[in-house]
């Protein structure tokens, strides 16, 4: 096993920053008998001192830090985790949870870092970013972000400016700028275009140390809502190119999942003439999903949320353990990292202020970008909570089991979302009736 090296030189100075402030948060959000800083839920809010309390509490049997090996062979951590550097932040980002939002922010704070080590600025200060940009032969993709800028409108801006530098300012005012159609950035961090944001690219002798020592942020939501989020996403909203000239268009992941569902359940969705089609069709065929989906008749179908459930809960769809809609208790593996900084999606507006006060960027254009951004969720809660009117008993019993450590770790309640008179069997069903795998925490 790999030891942690200590004599590793970090700034102190910005650790303990990080840690005062986020004592001045838990300090303003004590919450008294007249003052409520948090928007209105069903449940009862807790500070943030209490949320950290909380998940201390329920994750007390796993104390001891992460290994380096551990950290390295989760591969899911190198998906969802990024870094900041020369702020000392670990964000852990857990789809369906604001991530186009946080995303956005934490590149848009990392081009920052990049612009201040290639400008040799003075306000980088940060230890850890100079041995390791120094060290990193290539800091960014500068082909893949040229051919996402029209850089010809904008380089009369930074005249003087190398070319690096007129890419990063270019892609920084775009983050900034961004509103309804925001650039695609999963795409972008997947193709490793900014590699010194992710965890892996983090020297081996500093891993532990940035992860001991680095602010862990961590956004969570109720998971009925972030399931039923992800249901109207990526499945009840058709992503297929239209007839004309589209057979070499492709088509997303979800939509395969959409027309497995349909396949599934295919005798409540199509005709006798539909359902031959498939029978005519080679088993291998029909197993791998290779129908060209122009010719499908699962095409525009779509399924239930019922349907849905029952699907992805089933191990042989292959799609259980998607990052949309498995548990972040599993993703972020929240008893392993000690997080310091748990904000909601329930209280976003609120929590979403105070990240922009712990990253040092509580700026007039951020604040009213994050307002801005977070508009769109309004009322959909009555929507979501309809979805679960009608499920079968059997399914809330087993999503109910599947999020459990969801549901204790960040204080939710199931009831939210549904009648307790169902729920009052499920603890009977899963003793008795079935066994289902639990993800591990």
């Amino acid at each position: 096993m790999a030891m942690p090296i200590t004599n590793i030189s970090t700034d102190t100075k910005l650790i303990h920053r990080n840690k005062t402030l986020i004592n001045e948060i838990n300090d303003a959000l004590i919450l008294d008998n007249n003052v409520n800083v948090f928007q209105k839920s069903n449940y009862r809010p807790l500070t943030h001192e209490m949320r950290i309390n909380v998940l201390n509490k329920e994750c007390s049997t796993n104390s001891q830090l992460p290994s380096l090996a551990h950290v390295k062979r989760v591969s899911i951590l190198n998906y969802l985790v990024f870094t900041l550097r020369s702020k000392n932040l670990f964000y852990c980002s857990v789809p369906k949870v604001a991530t186009r939002t946080l995303l956005n922010f934490f590149t848009y704070l990392h081009i920052e870092e990049l612009i201040a080590y290639i400008s040799n600025s003075s306000t980088l200060q940060n230890e850890l970013v100079k041995s390791e940009f120094a060290r990193q032969g290539l800091l960014f993709d500068l082909q893949f972000l040229q051919k996402k800028l029209t850089l010809n409108s904008v380089t009369n801006n930074y005249n003087g400016q190398d070319t690096q530098l007129q890419v990063l300012n270019a892609f920084k005012q775009s983050l900034l700028n961004y509103s309804d159609q925001p650039d695609d950035l999963w795409h972008l961090h997947q193709n490793n275009v900014l590699p010194l944001i992710k965890l892996k690219n983090i020297n081996d002798q500093h891993t532990i140390n940035f992860i001991h020592d680095a602010t862990k942020v961590l956004f969570v939501r109720h998971p009925f809502n972030r399931l039923a989020s992800a249901y109207y996403d990526k499945i009840a909203t058709l992503r297929i190119p239209s007839a004309q000239g589209a057979r070499n268009i492709q088509v997303s992941m979800y939509d395969d999942v959409r027309r497995g569902i349909c396949r599934k359940f295919a005798q409540q969705y199509l005709n006798t003439s539909e359902l031959t089609f498939y029978q005519q069709q080679h088993p291998w065929l029909r197993h791998q999903r290779k129908i060209n989906p122009l010719n499908d008749p699962c095409r525009t179908v779509i399924p239930t949320f019922e349907h849905f459930v029952e699907y992805i809960l089933d191990y042989r769809s292959g799609v259980q353990l998607d990052v949309h809609w498995a548990p972040y208790s599993h993703l972020c593996k929240v008893c392993t990292f000690k997080y310091d900084f748990i904000g909601k999606y329930e209280t976003i507006a609120d929590d979403m202020q105070l990240l922009l006060k712990l990253a040092g960027a509580d700026t007039k254009e951020w604040q009213i970008k994050m307002i801005n951004s977070n508009r769109s969720t309004v009322g959909k809660d009555d929507m979501y909570k309809k979805l679960y009117e009608t499920l079968p008993e059997h399914l809330i019993c087993k999503l109910q089991h599947i999020y459990s450590k969801d549901v204790s770790l960040f204080n939710y309640n199931i009831e939210d979302y549904v009648d307790r008179a169902k729920l009052s069997n499920c603890r009977m069903y899963h003793q008795f009736r079935y066994h289902i795998e639990t993800f591990s925490v």
